[in-house]
């Protein structure tokens, strides 16, 4: 969440601008420096901080779609996660569309051109647990997810009383 909540995506390369590839745009410096970046310095520190916490993870990257994300391994199994993709572009907002997908998931979740697959990774993600028929607990979710012991938690509202919060947790 804090790379998505702190960061910007460059938009002159949506505009079509020319940019140095040595810019720190493409490089976690340009999250952590600068709160802008492209989805190769997106990708890049999250990794990094993945990594300061012991959480191993990948850069996966598609010629034809132009894009970078990552390849996380988490209790044994690998899944992708688009930092990029999950930022909504609106201050204090993140997605989770785009988090804890199977490679089937994230290939129909439009990381593919005209049905072409062009992307590889080190391992397969095969794991479904959380892809869309199995994520519904995801959707809505807007403030910060934690995982600890095979478990996801969340703070939300109790809907009838507004001042008293309560934990969710999922398997």
């Amino acid at each position: 969440d804090y790379i998505v909540l702190n960061c910007a995506y460059d938009m002159r390369v949506v505009n079509g601008e020319t940019i140095s590839v040595f810019d720190d745009v493409f490089y976690a410096e340009g999250v952590f420096k600068n709160g802008v970046a492209v989805c190769d310095g997106y990708s890049k520190a999250f990794s990094y901080l993945l990594g300061q916490v012991g959480v191993e993870a990948s850069l996966v990257t598609s010629d034809l779609l132009c894009h970078a994300w990552n390849l996380v391994k988490l209790d044994n199994d690998y899944y992708h996660i688009d930092t990029t993709w999950n930022d909504t572009g609106m201050y204090g907002k993140t997605t989770y569309a785009y988090f804890m997908l199977s490679d089937t998931e994230m290939f129909n979740r439009s990381h593919n051109v005209n049905n072409t697959k062009d992307w590889a990774q080190e391992y397969d993600a095969t794991n479904t647990r959380f892809d869309a028929n199995n994520n519904a607990w995801i959707n809505g979710i807007d403030n910060y997810l934690i995982y600890k012991d095979s478990y996801w938690y969340t703070v939300g509202l109790i809907p009838e009383d507004y001042m008293n919060f309560y934990l969710y947790s999922y398997a």
